[in-house]
């Protein structure tokens, strides 16, 4: 049995063969893979999909992974191994703490070109570093705290903030989480969406929040200010885009 279970919901074949199988095909230690086929349209949302994953995981350490997610290194599995086996109960490969502007993750999104806004808004690390949440591009928890935590299907009924929530949660618990140095590629664009936003204010909401590090992000939870920021990005990404080449990529 391996030790860790890598749970991934996709709806676009080819885009799960070039990005996440890509990866795992090259990697040191060959995880438990369950994949949850959305092609269909069966699932309404990523807990209720990445749940019945879950539901039929048998490793001791549960990982939730997008499809367009690649492994740049073939011992990204064997390093996630290696700090759950080190004590950490709830990681992510790219995370936001509380009074820092920039996210804290070695993951490129969409291009490896540092002007892609996305990548713009990333601080590079090294070790280790304690968060206040996660992206949900990839995450985990062990066993354990998988089943005080889970993921919450009420307040995250569609795409979004459900690796926000389960921080928040962890959070209530003395649960820590922690952003892994892991070398990744995000093959879609970060943007910020009017479902997100609703996502967010139901989060916010539930935990009584003001002010919220979301998955890359901050917001003040004035619902004015979400909206403002929400066009904001659409004019933002857009403007950043065309001096991008996003054809651009590289090894790190």
């Amino acid at each position: 049995m391996s030790k860790l279970s890598l749970i991934c919901v996709y709806n676009q074949k080819d885009t799960l063969e070039q990005c996440l199988l890509k990866g795992l095909k090259i990697q040191t230690i060959t995880p438990e893979i369950i994949l949850m086929d959305n092609t269909q349209n069966k699932y309404s949302s990523a807990v209720a999909a990445l749940q019945a994953g879950a539901n039929i995981a048998t490793g001791d350490y549960f990982v939730f992974v997008h499809q367009d997610i690649e492994f740049l290194t073939p011992t990204i599995v064997e390093e996630i191994i290696s700090f759950f086996d080190q004590g950490y109960k709830f990681i992510g490969s790219s995370g936001v703490k509380k009074f820092d502007p920039k996210m804290v993750s070695n993951v490129f999104t969409k291009t490896f070109d540092p002007k892609y806004p996305a990548n713009s808004l990333t601080r590079r690390f090294t070790t280790p570093t304690l968060v206040e949440t996660v992206d949900e591009c990839l995450f985990g928890m062990d066993t354990e705290t998988y089943k005080k935590i889970g993921l919450n299907l009420e307040l995250c009924d569609n795409w979004h903030m459900y690796a926000v929530e389960a921080c928040y949660h962890a959070k209530l618990l003395k649960t820590k989480v922690y952003a892994l140095p892991l070398k990744l590629f995000h093959k879609s664009g970060g943007v910020i969406s009017l479902s997100f936003i609703e996502s967010l204010k139901k989060v916010c909401k539930y935990y009584h929040l003001l002010w919220v590090s979301a998955p890359c992000y901050h917001f003040f939870t004035f619902k004015p200010f979400m909206y403002a920021l929400y066009y904001w990005w659409g004019q933002h990404y857009k403007l950043k885009k065309k001096g991008c080449n996003i054809e651009y990529k590289t090894e790190f």
